[in-house]
């Protein structure tokens, strides 16, 4: 599981862990339409994802 961050078209964004892109777009939106989310994010439309874990080790 990598942690990445997918944009809205409205400009928001949220952080999913998934195993790709694809998965990370499909929760975020299904997230984003749940009814706790609905007020947070006008829209539920992925504009662009990405992946913010590194192949860095971090000590």
């Amino acid at each position: 599981m990598k942690c990445y961050r997918v944009w809205f078209m409205d400009g928001s964004a949220m952080l999913v862990d998934a195993s790709n892109e694809d998965e990370a777009i499909d929760m975020a939106e299904h997230k984003a339409k749940a009814s706790s989310f609905k007020r947070s994010y006008s829209s539920t439309t992925a504009k662009r994802v990405e992946c913010l874990d590194t192949e860095e080790v971090k000590p």
